[in-house]
């Protein structure tokens, strides 16, 4: 069962949900590996993320899965 988080990123509150849902079927990860990992490189990526263009490709289903913009 997954239990719901809120986490703070400065001034901004983000509730997580589904953390258990996986994501990356053929290699069993979760919502929350996927966070985990940004949050690992968070730093280092985040300079080189500056000043670009973002566009979200959502997958509620999991990558396997169509997504939507």
């Amino acid at each position: 069962m997954s239990i719901d988080k809120t986490m703070h990123f400065g001034p901004y509150e983000v509730k997580l949900s589904n953390q258990d849902k996986i994501i990356f079927s053929q290699h069993k990860l979760t919502k929350a590996d996927v966070l985990e990992y940004y949050l690992d490189i968070g730093d280092q990526i985040l300079p080189w993320l500056k000043d670009r263009p973002l566009t979200l490709h959502r997958f509620p289903d999991g990558v396997e899965a169509s997504g939507f913009y």
